[in-house]
């Protein structure tokens, strides 16, 4: 008959295997993602965009931030779309899609947040404009400077591919986090 204790190592043991398993289908994905996660956390004009939106946002409380992702979520799929054209026609959307076409499909999107989850910049339009109670903001810019979060793997109804999500901290020239960043890596690139 087997103990609770070796049930309990075995269940442990699994899970270790299973962890190590996932991280091998996927290695070199994660270190394509991560790397660009940082060079474009680097990049003087995201630094610049991030500051300057937590600048004119900082006032905004948890019930406006909420009022504004509901608006991006109604206005998401449809031709009237203000706000969201507004976000997509930012020099930071601007060059987010850039660096995102010419990677031609390695990466699915790039979303850069501000200080407090709100997108600040995208590559591609999303379906919410809030990522501030999702793993991509809260494992990296609560984290703070240097932290980075990689997605389990995924299909992502926005861009329609499987992928991994990799998120890395934005801080600005002092070392302070501001921000965080999200590269969308699309597996079937890496053959896995």
């Amino acid at each position: 008959m087997i103990t609770r204790f070796q049930a309990t190592a075995t269940l442990i043991l699994l899970l270790l295997a299973s962890a190590c398993l996932a991280q091998d289908a996927w290695p070199d994905s994660l270190r394509f993602g991560l790397a660009k996660a940082k060079e474009i956390a680097a990049a003087p004009t995201v630094i610049a965009a991030v500051e300057e939106q937590n600048r004119l946002n900082h006032q905004l409380d948890p019930a406006e931030i909420q009022a504004l992702d509901e608006r991006w979520r109604a206005q998401y799929g449809k031709s009237n779309a203000d706000l969201i054209t507004l976000m997509m026609e930012t020099p930071l959307s601007d060059f987010l899609r850039t660096l995102h076409l010419r990677e031609k499909g390695v990466i699915t999107e790039i979303i850069v947040m501000d200080n407090q989850g709100l997108n600040a910049g995208q590559s591609a339009i999303t379906t919410d404009l809030w990522q501030g109670d999702e793993p991509k903001w809260v494992k990296t810019f609560l984290a703070g400077p240097g932290a980075y979060y990689a997605s389990p793997v995924r299909h992502d109804d926005s861009t329609g591919v499987w992928q991994i999500q990799v998120s890395y901290t934005i801080s600005n020239d002092a070392g302070n986090a501001i921000g965080a960043v999200t590269v969308g890596v699309a597996l079937s690139e890496f053959g896995e």
